[in-house]
């Protein structure tokens, strides 16, 4: 009997022993498949890191030190991708400027993936690689802070922009607009655009109290066109220390059913007429200014802003027209988006250009026209809601359309 127990004793003792070899086998096969997953996962991780071209680029280096962390008011964007892939396409339309740089007395919103690296003494705003776009945006101090004086800056801020546009040392460079002058209550700029056969060069000049800061938004144009939106969105944003902030609110929705797209509706004017949706209403109606528009639960969706300036010898086409770019228009920031064309229509010579509008409320986006009656230089600003404006662009055409004159 004891021979028994003993042998049932050795049994057991044996098993136990094998049951705890193979729970330690086990739990050294669970930790080697814990190590491998987040070897795996760290592999993915580094796979999607993102990469910049400035990285590789001899001279320049990553810098942070004109970075403050004083973002004022927030700016709406419309991201859906990632914070660790590179920006879609699309995106470039309405990007997240949630960094905030100071040079020369400026404040500068820059987009959140974005890094800045320097190189003697000029910086570079560069956006992560990706294949469907190369973009980047220098950024460089005309001359020593406190050089000039304020007053000389914003007099002579067309000729520094004329000579950097006609001198830029660009390959192959093509001027395909002038600089034109952008004023608006707090600031001064100007911009012209610069192209050769690959890449497309948007040059902003803007006076700061110490300084000319120029802003170059240098884009791959056989990938991308998204120039226009950048340099709307920088002109919105930036800020000389001594003002503030212009608050601005973005809608993303589709308003497409609340857009009216017959202009039926006759509007005579002082020399003109021309025709708007019924659900279009005049809000303010003045010599000097006109607007029309189209609210839906409180939105405005639609907007039409007529102004008009009477004839006189220091006035043409040309400068009624860059008289209300970049203008404040209480409440309302227009900032111009890309080259200004000139066309004939109907048998009248119209100057048109790309336009946003910035206000608390709201920001549309449509076009602007110039063109001359006997006694006024009028600007018509024609916009709509930021996702319809495949349905803007075909009303402002019916609009521009019906235009008649006396």
């Amino acid at each position: 009997m004891k021979k028994i127990l003993i042998f049932l004793f050795i049994l057991i003792f044996s098993s136990c022993g094998k049951n705890e070899n193979i729970n330690k086998s086990n739990d050294s096969n669970l930790k080697n498949q814990s190590i491998s997953s987040e070897s795996s996962s760290n592999e993915k991780k580094e796979k999607k890191r993102l990469e910049y071209k400035h990285d590789n680029i001899e001279g320049y280096k990553r810098d942070n030190s004109i970075f403050i962390d004083r973002m004022l008011g927030d700016y709406p964007d419309n991201l859906s991708s990632d914070s660790d892939e590179p920006y879609n396409a699309d995106e470039l339309k309405n990007l997240d400027y949630n960094k905030n740089i100071y040079l020369s007395a400026l404040n500068i919103r820059i987009p959140d993936r974005c890094k800045l690296y320097s190189k003697d003494g000029q910086y570079v705003v560069d956006f992560p690689k990706s294949d469907f776009y190369d973009l980047s945006i220098n950024i460089k101090k005309l001359f020593k802070d406190g050089e000039k004086s304020e007053v000389e800056i914003k007099t002579d801020l067309y000729k520094f922009s004329d000579k950097e546009t006609y001198n830029s040392g660009i390959e192959n460079a093509n001027v395909v607009q002038k600089p034109i002058v952008l004023e608006s209550e707090d600031k001064k700029s100007t911009y012209s655009i610069i192209e050769n056969n690959k890449f497309s060069y948007t040059n902003i000049f803007m006076a700061t109290p110490t300084n000319v800061l120029k802003f170059q938004i240098v884009e791959d144009k056989e990938k991308s066109q998204f120039s226009p939106y950048i340099m709307a969105d920088l002109l919105s944003t930036t800020y000389p220390e001594s003002e503030d902030f212009n608050m601005v609110a973005k809608s993303f929705k589709s308003f497409d059913k609340k857009i009216d797209l017959y202009a039926t509706e006759k509007i005579d004017m002082d020399g003109f007429s021309f025709n708007i949706p019924e659900n279009m209403k005049k809000i303010q109606d003045s010599e000097s200014l006109t607007v029309f528009e189209n609210q839906f639960s409180g939105k405005t969706i639609n907007q039409i802003l007529i102004s008009k300036i009477k004839k006189d010898d220091d006035m043409d086409l040309k400068k009624s027209f860059n008289q209300s770019q970049g203008t404040q228009i209480p409440p309302a920031f227009i900032s111009p988006m890309g080259i200004v064309k000139e066309e004939m229509v109907n048998d009248k010579l119209f100057m048109k250009s790309k336009v946003r509008i910035y206000t608390e409320q709201f920001s549309l986006e449509g076009e602007k026209i110039a063109f001359e009656t006997d006694d006024y230089f009028v600007n018509m600003i024609l916009t709509g809601p930021l996702k319809n404006t495949n349905k803007t662009q075909i009303l402002n055409e019916n609009i521009v359309n019906s235009l008649k004159f006396e």
